[in-house]
C-alpha cells in the first residue's frame, strides 16, 4: 500500500499488468525518497495512469496538479516506447519528477508559498538555483548544445528555468543516479 488512490485517465478498469507496472514504479520512487505512504494518504494523493498517450490531451508524459491532489503519469508499450520525446521514457523517472513537485508543494505550504523552492534561501531553492546555474553554464560552454528555446510560441526556457521546475529536475536526476 502506497497511501494513494489510483485511477485510469480514460476511466477504464486496470489490468493486473498495469497495476503491477504502476506498483513497480511507485515502489522504486518510495524506496529512493523514503516511505511517503502516510503523507500521501493525508494529502489524499491520486495517481492517474495513462496508457500509450500523453497526459490530459497535452504533450506531457507526467504532471502534478495540486488543485486535484493528483499526479498524472503516462505508460507506453514497447512499440511506442522510443517515440516519446525522441527518448526512451522510463515511467519511474517521470514519477520521481512529479513526486518532487508534490513534495515541493507540500513543503511550500509551511512557508505560505506555492512551492518551497519559491522561498529564497530554502534548501529547495538552493538546490534549484544550483541546478539552474549548472544548466546555464553547460549551455554557455557547449556551443553545440541545444539551447532551450521556443516551441509553439511558448517560451520553454522560461518554464524550464522556473525554480520549481529546476528543483523537480534536480530531484529527478538524483533519483536516476
Amino acid at each position: 500500500d502506497f497511501g494513494i488512490k489510483i485511477k485510469k485517465q480514460n476511466g477504464s478498469t486496470f489490468s493486473k499488468e498495469q497495476v503491477e507496472r504502476l506498483s513497480d514504479a511507485l515502489g522504486k520512487v518510495w524506496k529512493h525518497y523514503g516511505n511517503l505512504s502516510k503523507l500521501a494518504g493525508e494529502y489524499n494523493l491520486k495517481v492517474s495512469y495513462a496508457d500509450n498517450c500523453m497526459q490530459f490531451a497535452r504533450k506531457d508524459i507526467g504532471l502534478f496538479t495540486p488543485f486535484h491532489n493528483a499526479i498524472g503519469i503516462s505508460f507506453f508499450n514497447e512499440a511506442k516506447q522510443l517515440t516519446v520525446a525522441g527518448i526512451n521514457h522510463l515511467p519511474d523517472v517521470t514519477l520521481a519528477h512529479e513526486v518532487a513537485h508534490w513534495l515541493d508543494s507540500q513543503k511550500g505550504k509551511e512557508s505560505h508559498n506555492f512551492f518551497a523552492s519559491d522561498k529564497y534561501g530554502s534548501l529547495e531553492n538552493q538546490i534549484a538555483t544550483k541546478f539552474k546555474e549548472e544548466i546555464k553554464l553547460r549551455e554557455k560552454s557547449n556551443k553545440s548544445a541545444t539551447k532551450i528555446g521556443k516551441v509553439n510560441e511558448v517560451s520553454v526556457g522560461e518554464y524550464c528555468y522556473r525554480t520549481c521546475e529546476c528543483f523537480a529536475r534536480a530531484m529527478e536526476q538524483y533519483y536516476a543516479l
